[in-house]
């Protein structure tokens, strides 16, 4: 069985990279004749601030249920910002996450409805408000659905053909979570969800990030290259910590932190090849990214590689910095992927759109093609025209298209016409004679009595006859015709002149409704006429007549006759009636909603999503055409020729055409007998109706459901549908399996998939860019790629099966029964590396800081404005045993005197010359803050590896062995205390000072206590006032850096206090 599969996207980025994968599964789906939506155990879920999604005309969107705006409709950042702070300011465990790196709401203008405005920290504030209730009920349900979806799996994996036991227990879901690193909303909250999914259910310990880097982007600024190294400095800082903030609520116990498997992804693959453009990378992604879901040999193989093997794989490949190796687990992947395919699934949306808004152009303005039809002296206005071609159009409305009839014209032939009229006739003479068959002669008056007496009996028959309308018949064969009718007139012409056509058949029917009473009314008197012919003659007979003398004949003739038309003219009344019941019933119902439809038709033109539709004079958009990945066996400028050819071959015999095209998108408005229901039809096409009773008429002209009614005909015809879902294996045959033919061209198709297999192999390589000499220096050698493969649709025997093994080797090649019409050739890093040698990452933000030059100012206040977003302790990306060791040697520094406070030139001592930190600085501080914005600034050092590698680090190298815990103090302290001499140049006044060993100590315990007493003070939850922000323009508020990190400054202080106090023997706790 398939797993179930979580998926959420964070900002417009992840967001869209999670829709081409729906798309991508629903794709596969479709392909494979899966009747049902996408399951509900594949959650495909997207989080924003916008309210609406972006680019909907690029990608479908997800379903609204799925999408959950996290600015909760607030466009003042203000007002989300107090709502966070009033729920933790009663909480000093969680309020200290919320200091230093907070944008202050008096400064932030940033509408949120329209995004974070690429600021990271505005980002975050606004999910962590969202976070404690919708977020989390939206995370809950995905989970439940995973755990619940088990028999719905079990169905879609029978379809795609893959094996499992009757009953078995669901799998543990794969969940990732995609964002671009680039921006404010996606980059702000998307280590937050992961904290989220891990604890929010037990099933959620694997957390996958995929992150975009800023090179996608076709646009790139300087402000997105800034938020990628804040948020890849938290992903490190979370990924190799040992714990995580408390800020976010749990139900799991020791949920963990951090992504378990992080993946970059760039524009470039390892082997240098551009994929082009941003939706390029997105459209590989969701093809790779949907065989996580669709493909049973992929999934398993990713949920191994991100789940156990990621561990060990990550301890094969320590190191990135040049110190504290053994804690620097391997920490990001990548994966790339190509495919080779028919692009029918491409072919068949393209078509799907380029029909649908044909469809939808002359259903709004089809009559403005007639206009030149009514050219003369004068043009005619878009109303005359409409009124004018309605007027041609009426009597097909009024009588129906069918040569069958059945339209409203119909009724006067149904319920009374001259045939029935004969009919009755005879019924009521056969009536009227029926008792006297035996009877002796009678004289003339005698007769005249018998006859009186008979014609009152013959008449209760004849008003039984009279009431046997059958209107619930009549009724129903008249609505279908009339719809079939109007929506026929709609297909032709349009919905307004198929709306003003129904308006005159009202008339029509009001001209008929008056004719019948004026029949009615002839009939009557016709009646009275005949039985009084009936009556006349007999006194002149005074002989005695038989039965059958011409004259008693003559008699009951006249007789049986006027009732008969008593009988039609009680017909024409009611069928009278009924014409106008009709009228308000029938035809007004059907007159508002083809109105409705027309207004329909009128906005979806407008909306964006139909705009980008493509046209039959405009070519093959884009977004339709194969990615720069998918490497297809037909190309699609083929297209046009398939299209016309498929629907000619679809179109009955009597709707063929010079532009078969048009004829369907006729077909599709007008109805297809069993496979579509005219546009205008009754609710769940209940074609009942009666008088008293009013039909309810649909006519949906919306964009949604014209693509919808388009792709379930194209479905049910059958070879429009063999060539959507023809797949590899059909294709690649020797013989049609179809019609057993031997292809002529079958040789060609061969060599076409072995190129394309080819390409789609060499396409597949990791997409990102490695600094190979800083990885030859951290490493050795190159990143070592796996590959892995889809299925292939060739059973043993196969003509291509053989090809297939030999171009993506032995190893790699799996069959599969179900006959696929693509196969999705992916690799992955095997071994999980140190972002510092990803150049995908590193290079942007190397350019970036690069343009700044020595302006510290505008550095601070422009690149690195609000892109922080977690405290320092939970940003510095190391792990928190170097994170603390710097914190030591900081403190061991300043009592060498290696360390200077000097923000303009931040230096070190070093056995050699001194070293200068990072420049400039991300903040600037107070100097008794410095140790906070050096901390700060080792994030930048990300900057300096593209041209430096690992030269930047130096600084923090040696800050790093003064403070490493290798059991005791470092030495040059302990030769200072005990000689008063330092062994390096110093760059500041050592702290340790007096005439002896024993007073040179107590100087450097009282420096640290001093120390300890200050971030003591600052540790505390009485320390926090709420207004711990982060100015826009860099400069900290005294102690606030410092406060971020004081809680551990204050261990790490007092474990070097205890080593001072115990002396060389003691041990660093």
């Amino acid at each position: 069985m398939l797993r179930p599969v979580i998926m959420i996207g964070c900002g417009g980025s992840g967001s869209k990279a999670v829709r081409y994968v729906r798309d991508a599964v629903a794709r596969k789906l479709r392909h494979a004749h899966y009747q049902g939506s996408i399951p509900k155990a594949w959650s495909f879920i997207g989080l924003d601030t916008l309210t609406v999604q972006e680019d909907p005309t690029e990608i479908p969107t997800l379903p609204a249920e799925d999408f959950l705006s996290i600015s909760q409709g607030l466009n003042k950042y203000s007002d989300v910002h107090d709502g966070l702070m009033s729920n933790h300011r009663n909480s000093p465990e969680t309020h200290r996450y919320l200091v230093g790196w907070r944008p202050s709401p008096h400064e932030v203008a940033v509408p949120l409805l329209d995004g974070a405005g690429q600021f990271r920290a505005v980002g975050r504030v606004v999910g962590l408000q969202s976070s404690r209730e919708r977020l989390k009920e939206k995370i809950t349900q995905a989970f439940m659905s995973a755990q619940a979806g088990g028999p719905e799996l079990g169905q879609v994996s029978d379809v795609l053909q893959v094996p499992g036991e009757p009953g078995a227990a669901t799998p543990e879901p794969i969940v990732v979570i995609c964002a671009s690193m680039a921006g404010g909303t996606g980059a702000g909250i998307a280590l937050d969800v992961v904290e989220m999914v891990r604890r929010t259910d037990s099933l959620g310990g694997y957390p996958v990030l995929v992150m975009f880097t800023a090179d996608i982007f076709d646009f790139r600024t300087n402000q997105m290259a800034a938020n990628s190294l804040g948020l890849v400095s938290e992903v490190m800082s979370a990924y190799w910590a040992h714990s995580s903030d408390s800020i976010l609520p749990s139900v799991v116990d020791k949920p963990g932190n951090g992504p378990h498997a992080t993946f970059f992804v760039g524009r470039h693959s390892l082997q240098g090849s551009d994929l082009g453009d941003t939706v390029s990378v997105y459209r590989a992604v969701g093809e790779a990214m949907s065989t996580w879901v669709t493909e049973p040999k992929v999934q398993e193989q990713v949920q191994n590689f991100i789940t156990t093997n990621w561990v060990a794989q990550a301890r094969s490949t320590l190191g990135g910095y040049p110190f504290g190796t053994e804690y620097q687990s391997g920490a990001v992947s990548s994966f790339g992927a190509a495919t080779v395919t028919l692009g029918r699934d491409r072919f068949e949306r393209w078509a799907t759109h380029l029909l649908a808004r044909e469809t939808l152009e002359k259903l709004a303005g089809g009559h403005e093609r007639f206009s030149q039809e009514y050219e003369g002296e004068t043009e005619l206005s878009e109303p005359d025209l409409i009124k004018a071609l309605a007027q041609r159009w009426a009597d097909a409305v009024f009588e129906g298209l069918s040569t069958e009839g059945g339209g409203l014209s119909s009724a006067n032939e149904y319920f009374a016409s001259n045939e029935a009229l004969r009919e009755e006739k005879q019924n009521i003479l056969a009536d009227l004679r029926k008792p006297f068959a035996s009877v002796p002669e009678l004289t003339g008056s005698e007769w005249n009595q018998q006859l009186k007496n008979r014609t009152p009996v013959s008449r209760r028959g004849m008003l039984r006859s009279a009431d046997q309308m059958d209107a619930p018949n009549w009724g129903k064969e008249m609505v279908r015709t009339t719809c079939a009718a109007i929506s026929e007139v709609a297909a032709i012409t349009s919905l307004k002149v198929a709306a003003e056509s129904a308006q005159i058949t009202t008339e029509k029917v009001a001209s008929l409704v008056e004719r019948l009473g004026r029949q009615a009314d002839k009939d009557l008197k016709q009646a009275t006429r005949l039985h009084e012919r009936a009556r006349q003659g007999w006194s002149e007979q005074r002989n005695k007549l038989a039965f059958d003398d011409p004259t008693v004949e003559a008699a009951f003739e006249n007789a049986a006759k006027g009732l008969a038309f008593e009988w039609r003219s009680i017909r024409l009344k009611r069928t009278s009636e009924i014409l106008q019941s009709a009228s308000t019933e029938v035809l007004a119902p059907a007159i508002r909603a083809i109105r409705a439809a027309a207004n329909q038709a009128d906005e979806a033109l407008e909306q964006d999503n139909v705009a980008a539709w493509p046209t039959n004079d405009g070519g093959i958009p884009r977004a339709y055409r194969p990615a720069t990945t998918e490497f297809p066996l037909t190309q699609h400028e083929t297209w046009d020729k398939h299209l016309d050819e498929l629907c000619e071959m679809s179109l009955p015999q009597d709707k063929q055409g010079t532009n078969p095209v048009d004829k369907v998108r006729e077909l599709i408005v007008a109805g297809d007998q069993d496979v579509l229901e005219p546009l205008l039809a009754p609710a769940r096409a209940r074609y009942r109706w009666e008088p008293g009773n009013t039909v309810r008429l649909d006519c949906d002209a919306g964009s949604d459901y014209i693509e919808t009614r388009i792709k379930n005909w194209i479905r049910e015809q059958g070879r429009f549908d063999r060539f959507i879902t023809e797949g590899l294996g059909d294709y690649l045959k020797e013989n049609d399996p179809v019609t057993g033919d031997q292809r002529v061209d079958h040789t060609k198709r061969l060599k076409s998939f072995q190129t394309c297999l080819e390409k789609a192999r060499n396409a597949s390589q990791p997409l990102l860019q490695i600094n190979e000499a800083l990885f030859a220096e951290v490493y050795g050698g190159a990143p070592e790629v796996d590959r892995l493969c889809a299925a292939f649709p060739f059973q043993e025997g196969h003509p291509a099966a053989e090809i297939a093994g030999q171009v993506i080797g032995r190893d790699n090649f799996q069959d599969t029964n179900l006959d696929t019409s693509s196969v999705l050739i992916s690799s992955y890093i095997k071994s999980p590396i140190h972002p510092a040698v990803v150049e995908s990452f590193t290079r942007p933000v190397a350019r970036a800081v690069t343009s700044y030059g020595a302006d510290a100012g505008r550095f601070r206040a422009s690149f690195w404005l609000w892109r922080r977003s977690r405290i320092l302790e939970r940003f510095v990306p190391m792990p928190p045993e170097m994170f603390r060791a710097l914190i030591r040697g900081f403190a061991v520094g300043r009592l060498c005197g290696y360390v200077t406070l000097d923000q303009d030139r931040p230096t070190i001592s070093s056995p050699d010359n001194p070293v200068l930190f990072p420049l400039p600085l991300m903040s600037r501080v107070y100097p008794d803050d410095m140790l906070a914005t050096l901390l700060e600034n080792f994030a930048l050092c990300y900057a300096k590896v593209d041209s430096d590698k690992l030269r930047p680090f130096k600084a923090y190298q040696l800050l790093y062995e003064l403070g490493e815990r290798k059991g005791t103090l470092h030495s040059d302290l302990i030769h200072l205390i005990d000689t008063g001499v330092t062994r390096r140049q110093t760059v500041d006044t050592p702290k340790v000072v007096g005439q002896d060993p024993e007073s040179r100590k107590q100087s450097a315990l009282t420096f640290l206590q001093r120390n300890i007493g200050r971030l003591e003070r600052l540790a505390s939850s009485d320390a926090l006032e709420g207004d711990e922000y982060r100015a826009g323009y860099g400069d900290a508020e005294k102690d606030v850096p410092t406060k971020e990190i004081a809680q551990v400054s204050r261990d790490c202080y007092q474990q070097v206090y205890n080593q001072v106090n115990e002396g060389e023997e003691g041990k660093i706790a």
